[in-house]
């Protein structure tokens, strides 16, 4: 197998690699000639960072975030983020999570915008509403969220525990963006489980300042 190392000029470019659920800067690139079932094949592996290189993920198949001149991706790009990576992949089964995407996107220095939100970290305070949609069927409470929203979904075999999911699921988000201020407002067109989102929403987050 030949190798071949690409240096890069800057700007670098931060990727999200979406099979392992991992964010980096890539500065170099080492393109290598591999043979599979018969086929010739060059990889692009990026390295990243610190000189950290993923052995097992090629740059073609990584989303492009961002530049470093302009360290800012939407809420949207943050919630696809989210939802291309495979299950077998988030915590407790993997080491991926809403706090642990978030914690990478802090690290690095890169910003999710809000919708309305100005470019002053901490400007204004925020709503962010997500509509659930719930239900009960084959023995499970289910969650799901409308498109735009935060994500949030799941099967639970009951309704504490799907209760405590969602109040989980929520604190995440505000543990990764310590920086915004922002309320998470829950709504659902469920009747049934309104007094549970009610009793949600009213349950405060107690952040670090």
């Amino acid at each position: 197998m030949q190798t071949h190392l690409l240096k890069l000029e800057p700007p670098y470019r931060f990727v999200f690699d979406e099979e392992h659920g991992r964010v980096g800067k890539v500065i170099a690139v080492l393109l290598k000639e591999t043979n599979e079932e018969g086929y010739n094949r060059t990889v692009s592996v990026p390295i990243v960072d610190m000189a950290f290189t993923w052995d097992d993920t090629d740059l073609a198949e990584c989303m492009v975030l961002c530049d470093e001149f302009h360290q800012r991706i939407s809420f949207e790009t943050y919630i696809y983020c989210l939802m291309t990576v495979s299950a077998s992949n988030w915590f407790p089964n993997g080491f991926f999570s809403v706090y642990n995407f978030g914690s990478q996107l802090n690290e690095l220095g890169i910003r999710v915008l809000f919708p309305c939100e100005g470019e002053i970290e901490g400007q204004n305070e925020i709503t962010m509403k997500t509509d659930l949609h719930l239900g009960f069927n084959n023995g499970e409470y289910w969650v799901e969220n409308s498109f735009g929203g935060f994500l949030f979904g799941g099967r639970y075999k009951s309704l504490q525990n799907l209760r405590s999911y969602i109040i989980g699921r929520r604190n995440d988000y505000y543990r990764s963006f310590p920086q915004k201020r922002f309320i998470i407002r829950l709504t659902t067109d469920n009747n049934e489980f309104q007094d549970m989102i009610d009793d949600i929403n009213n349950t405060p987050y107690m952040r670090n300042e």
